[in-house]
């Protein structure tokens, strides 16, 4: 790729290589559609935790290494003054029409059950970053370009790129994946927050995340996006509406249309979910949220047992039915029974009605 500014081509060929692996250079990408394909799923590689401290103003997200992914993409929108409202909707645009066509290159091998499961997250960023669409949430590809297309909101002020990628290496070390990849899309140099290479490079050399640093405009920083995406060549192009050129090379590269993923997505009839399925979760395992109460098979309470001092407690389990968590116990304090009538007051005590919450104090 060379340097060349404007050079549309050699952004879609970078964007093309890094997701789908095609063959457009002389050395194929390991990790192509193709050969994820063949990997199982179930064996997608967990990823080492990455969270960040809550003094950093930003948004902090859970893991949800339950979640399985060949590859998981996060695309990071710069919606700051400078980008305007026409160019934030150019970019949004631009990221529908990539979720279009993971759509039709990852459903390749459905007759052979052989699909590529993509996991994708968005964030947009300014002076605050902001999580548009959370990997976690596990939506499906028609969704998530559905909801970027409807829901995402220009929000103006500053370029807080270093905030921007730390918040998409959460979500790129949330779930399990054998492929991370995230793409950055801004119109100048950041201005807030600090510089955004350190944190690049560690995505980079630590995480093993490939990252393509697209400019729009001449007003980027050639040295900033090289930083981050750690090439000796800056990805650029002219202006906003070139972004409309850009995809339709994209589309020309996997020989699709604008319409060629609406059948599918017509097929897909998912609801867009805004919270984490029970299964991805990443809780304390003795937390019981009220909801999981009816999802929770209690057994009996125990025998009384008597504890250090005068203190007797009895303990009672919780098995989930649906197995999306571990057996969690909880106890309270009972009457202490004498030893000389230990069993007949147990016996006794079967035929009483269970304590009230008033009465009797629980612990978990």
């Amino acid at each position: 790729v060379s340097v060349c500014s404007g050079n549309q081509q050699d952004a879609a060929d970078a964007i093309q290589q890094s997701l789908f692996g095609l063959e457009i250079s002389t050395t194929p990408s390991p990790y192509s559609f193709e050969n994820l394909s063949h990997m199982s799923l179930k064996q997608a590689p967990k990823q080492s935790s990455y969270q960040l401290p809550k003094t950093e103003n930003l948004p902090v997200l859970e893991s949800c290494q339950a979640l399985k992914c060949h590859l998981n993409l996060v695309l990071i929108m710069d919606s700051s003054g400078s980008v305007g409202l026409d160019g934030y909707n150019n970019v949004t645009k631009f990221v529908k029409t990539l979720h279009d066509i993971m759509v039709v290159q990852a459903d390749k091998k459905a007759q052979t059950k052989r699909r590529v499961k993509v996991c994708s997250g968005v964030v947009s960023y300014s002076t605050q970053v902001h999580v548009e669409v959370d990997p976690c949430y596990d939506n499906t590809l028609c969704r998530i370009a559905d909801w970027i297309t409807n829901s995402s909101i220009y929000r103006g002020g500053g370029t807080n790129t270093n905030g921007a990628l730390k918040v998409a290496r959460q979500m790129l070390q949330a779930a399990s994946s054998y492929k991370k990849v995230a793409i950055l899309i801004t119109d100048g140099k950041s201005n807030t927050g600090g510089s955004p290479v350190p944190i690049a490079k560690k995505m980079r050399e630590e995480d093993g995340t490939t990252i393509i640093a697209l400019g729009v405009t001449s007003n980027v920083d050639e040295t900033e996006l090289k930083g981050i995406s750690g090439t000796q060549f800056a990805l650029k192009i002219e202006e906003f509406h070139d972004i409309k050129r850009l995809a339709n090379k994209l589309l020309k590269i996997n020989n699709m249309t604008e319409t060629s993923h609406v059948e599918m997505c017509l097929a897909d009839h998912s609801v867009y979910q805004q919270k984490r399925p029970a299964q991805y979760l990443a809780r304390p395992k003795y937390f019981v949220l009220e909801e999981e109460e009816n999802a929770c098979a209690w057994g009996a309470w125990s025998n009384c047992v008597r504890r250090i001092g005068y203190r007797c407690v009895q303990t009672r389990t919780c098995n989930y039915l649906l197995g999306v968590r571990e057996s969690v116990h909880i106890k309270r304090e009972c009457a202490c029974p004498e030893s000389a009538h230990f069993m007949k007051d147990l016996q006794g005590s079967e035929s009483t009605s269970v304590p009230t919450s008033q009465s009797a104090r629980t612990s978990i």
